[in-house]
């Protein structure tokens, strides 16, 4: 099963268009890590939309930002350390677990083991990333939410969108909760593993489904930002004060800025949990069909087993699905800015209408608009898998078809 991700990986891989020329963003300046500074408020509607995620993060000592008094800032050394230090105890421990039971491998429980194998794996590589993006990525996971924030400030964002953000957040932390907990609930109650270490393995691995919905929020966000936007943009349009178009562009620059910082943060996480979902999908998919020659009489086991595996399959797809149609979503919004930057100068522009809808462009709007289309241009483009993959609709399809093409190369094998 290691040679899975390299025969996987073909499936995703796409050819990205190299751009002649690229417009470099502005800035921000750097910032030590735990450094509080007097603009890194946090207003407590934005706080209470991170904070059932952050919450989560909290609990596996893996989060990516500390907020205190209204004031975000970088994890100290002294909790990065701590954090880094328990993930490394607790997966020694799992380790030594797995060598003590590798000579007690017998018929169900040998298949049993090989899933525990296949998890110890993939769950450590996946903490290696979390805490790779949670200590390296530092300084990038503070900066996105001050620019975020900044945003939200500026185009005075309605109180319900936030309120929105802050159910829909808590509704998927408890979701995720209760699937792990009735999982692990019918695992202990049908004896399909009995092990403690099992089952906390298997819950500290929601943080990976976190970061999956923490992507999926920031995504929704800026996509509500940049509808914001718009239509700022369009209600102003006749505006000939040359402060307004400068934050304007501002602003637009900012929403650029926060989503190239949410793909040097989550891409690689992203990425981590594509390939997860495909190798531990068919690695059951083995499992199960070997389960079938040696499982007792009765069928129950089998069964629950074949239930609760499909069941942690669809829920890793789902957040897949969740995740790219927000991103698709946030896509469309984007194409909508150099289509509007047009518009309204052809408008604006006409002469024949200048009597219709107030005097023409001036030349700073002129080149506010210019400078947007072409920041758009150069600067923004899907977020993608390293090259592999491109995170938009068509993801789930190729999940899927790889996952079914494996699938029927294993019964042709298994039935042969």
């Amino acid at each position: 099963m290691i040679l899975l991700p390299m025969m996987i990986l073909p499936h995703f891989w796409k050819t990205s268009k190299a751009k002649n020329s690229e417009v470099i963003i502005r800035a921000t300046p750097t910032v030590s890590c735990g450094e509080v500074l007097l603009y890194n408020v946090v207003d407590k509607e934005f706080q209470s939309a991170l904070r059932p995620l952050a919450l989560m993060q909290r609990l596996f000592i893996c989060a990516k930002f500390s907020i205190r008094d209204n004031f975000i800032a970088s994890n100290t050394a002294t909790y990065n350390y701590i954090g880094l230090s328990c993930a490394l105890i607790f997966r020694s421990f799992m380790l030594y677990y797995l060598i003590s039971t590798i000579n007690q491998m017998i018929g169900i429980t040998s298949l049993l083991s090989l899933c525990d194998i296949d998890d110890f794996i993939f769950f450590s590589v996946g903490f290696i990333i979390n805490y790779y993006s949670n200590i390296i990525q530092c300084n990038n996971n503070v900066f996105l939410i001050l620019k975020l924030q900044n945003v939200i400030r500026s185009l005075q964002i309605d109180v319900k969108v936030m309120k929105f953000f802050v159910i829909t957040n808590w509704c998927y932390i408890i979701a995720l909760n209760c699937v792990f907990i009735l999982s692990n609930t019918y695992y202990c109650m049908f004896h399909v593993v009995g092990n403690a270490w099992d089952h906390l393995s298997s819950f500290t691995s929601i943080t990976f489904d976190i970061n999956i919905v923490y992507a999926s929020f920031i995504l929704s966000l800026l996509r509500r930002l940049v509808i914001s936007w718009i239509e700022e943009f369009q209600s102003n349009g006749d505006s000939n004060n040359e402060c307004y178009w400068n934050a304007m562009f501002d602003l637009y620059v900012n929403i650029l800025e926060a989503y190239k910082l949410l793909k040097i943060t989550s891409s690689l996480q992203v990425v981590y949990y594509t390939i997860h979902t495909v190798c531990h999908g068919l690695m059951t998919e083995v499992i199960l069909l070997q389960m079938r020659h040696i499982i007792p009489e009765t069928q129950v086991k089998f069964t629950m087993f074949a239930m609760l595996s499909q069941m942690w399959l669809v829920k890793n797809v789902a957040l897949q699905i969740v995740l790219c149609v927000k991103s698709e979503r946030f896509y469309a919004a984007m194409e909508q800015v150099p289509s509007v930057c047009v518009e309204l100068m052809q408008t604006r522009g006409c002469t024949a209408l200048m009597k219709l809808v107030g005097p023409l462009f001036t030349d700073k709007q002129r080149q506010v608009c210019k400078n947007i289309q072409r920041l758009h241009e150069t600067s923004f483009k899907k977020m993608s898998g390293f090259g592999l993959f491109v995170v938009d609709v068509a993801l789930p399809l190729r999940i899927a078809s790889v996952l079914t093409s494996y699938t029927l190369a294993i019964l042709q094998f298994a039935l042969s």
